[in-house]
């Protein structure tokens, strides 16, 4: 019997650690919240796919930044403040960047605490 309740009392101190890092996400939770990097929030209108664009910063280091599904919520990325250049934007789709369309070839400025990236189909 003690070996049972054991048993149980262990499965549950599992499960509320493992729930708990779910809700809470990663600790310490300031960590990503740094200066000198933008906290941008990429969404895609009504896409249940995911969508992409290329970024180049100065130093010709490409990175790129990936939408979630639509009935997901937005994903966040950490960007370095700074100037980028768009490379590549997948096909059929524009690109929003805090507000301004983006296209290839574009300069984007990186530099305030919080932004926004948004993927829309072309009409």
């Amino acid at each position: 019997m003690k070996k049972v309740l054991f048993i149980l009392f262990a499965l549950l101190t599992t499960t509320v650690i493992n729930i708990n890092a779910d809700v809470n996400g990663p600790s310490p939770s300031y960590a990503a919240e740094r200066e000198g990097y933008s906290k941008m929030y990429v969404t895609a209108q009504n896409q249940d796919a995911h969508i992409s664009m290329v970024i180049e910063d100065q130093n010709f280091m490409e990175y790129t930044i990936t939408s979630g599904f639509y009935s997901g919520g937005p994903w966040v990325y950490f960007v370095e403040h700074g100037k980028y250049k768009v490379v590549s934007i997948d096909k059929g789709y524009r690109v929003s960047c805090n507000g301004s369309t983006v296209q290839v070839g574009s300069v984007i400025t990186f530099s305030g605490a919080t932004g926004h990236i948004g993927f829309y189909v072309n009409n």
